[in-house]
């Protein structure tokens, strides 16, 4: 067992998008940081892909181009479909290809990455926290960047997290949205299509635990869902090309909310640790991009009291509007209305997505 020990002064724990995010920032800046993944890079991770316009800003910065534009967004419940321009260009991403690069980004900037590493606990002392590694190793940091699930600081409560959701997710060949994201709603589940690659696209779908764990496996309830008479267009996609993966991947989902983190002075909450939002706004992404970056600027300044009131001003009435309209995704009867809405006004869809960036 490796008994070594670090200093550093700002770890990052998690290296999921908003970890990355953070240590890319440090890395602009030639802070000395270093980021722990339980994980390895790459690999495929159940995402919806969607890259918001701003996010598609800060990793130009980065010399990262979005692989596939898109420019238009549809939404099918039923008979019921409905449109919408984007006034400014999104993109797709295939999350494989996006950790990838931004992990090599560090590489080449000299920023440390432990990868098949996990960080069993976290204690305090004079002022700095110690994390213990599961390979032995020991890192102590004056700052932490929480970007994953609960690490368990000393002497705190653990509570379990209450899983609401499965993604699901498959990438498939031989197809082109040409530009476009569709989503399909269903009872108690909903799913977006668009490209992430030159004739690849990518489809997630977010549904609920009491209706998935019927089933025995993702694969078994994916070809019941696209048996729905709402799929038929969805179906005449898919025949033109040929699942990439031998089989569907799956994950739990918790609910979506702004999360009750605990209060250490110098520790960051960012990404899912400090919230999630719908998948249905297609802000996650975005919203782990831009939580990573700003905590890192407030971690420089010493302020974990400030970043968490403005993580909380900033992302409040985002998360709850998204919440709103995931309720809506989740009863088609809802969406129809929805839909005839938009169709009436349809300046809403263009507000509402800007509402929830």
């Amino acid at each position: 067992m490796d008994t070594s020990h670090h200093h550093i002064d700002f770890l990052i724990i998690g290296g999921g998008l908003a970890g990355l995010s953070a240590a890319n920032h440090f890395a602009d800046l030639q802070k000395n940081a270093l980021l722990v993944e339980a994980g390895t890079f790459p690999m495929h991770k159940v995402c919806g892909e969607f890259i918001s316009p701003e996010a598609i800003e800060y990793l130009k910065k980065w010399d990262i181009e979005s692989s596939q534009s898109i420019k238009k967004i549809s939404f099918f419940s039923g008979d019921q479909n409905f449109s919408f321009s984007l006034a400014q260009r999104a993109g797709s991403f295939s999350r494989f290809q996006l950790d990838h690069l931004l992990a090599q980004r560090l590489e080449r900037l000299k920023i440390p990455v432990f990868t098949s590493k996990r960080v069993l606990q976290i204690s305090q002392e004079n002022g700095l926290y110690i994390a213990e590694l599961s390979t032995g190793e020991t890192i102590t940091a004056k700052n932490v960047i929480m970007s994953t699930g609960r690490v368990p600081f000393k002497n705190d409560e653990v509570h379990s997290t209450k899983f609401s959701y499965y993604g699901i997710k498959a990438h498939f060949s031989g197809i082109n949205m040409e530009e476009a994201l569709e989503m399909y709603l269903f009872p108690g589940a909903y799913l977006g299509v668009s490209n992430v690659g030159e004739g690849i696209i990518n489809i997630a779908c977010i549904v609920e635990s009491k209706i998935f764990e019927k089933y025995t496996s993702a694969d078994v309830f994916m070809k019941d869902l696209f048996k729905a008479s709402q799929t038929k267009r969805l179906g005449q996609i898919l025949s033109k090309g040929e699942m990439i993966f031998p089989q569907w991947l799956e994950t739990r989902l918790p609910e979506f909310s702004q999360r009750d983190t605990e209060e250490h002075p110098n520790v960051y909450f960012i990404g899912d640790s400090a919230g999630g939002i719908p998948p249905v706004t297609g802000n996650g992404l975005g919203m782990a991009i831009k939580s990573g970056i700003m905590a890192a600027e407030y971690a420089l300044r010493g302020d974990s009291i400030g970043f968490r009131k403005k993580f909380r001003k900033q992302y409040r009435y985002k998360i709850y509007l998204g919440k709103v309209l995931h309720y809506i995704c989740l009863h088609p009867f809802l969406g129809k209305i929805a839909i005839k809405l938009c169709r009436f006004f349809p300046k809403c869809a263009q507000y509402l997505f800007n509402k929830t960036r």
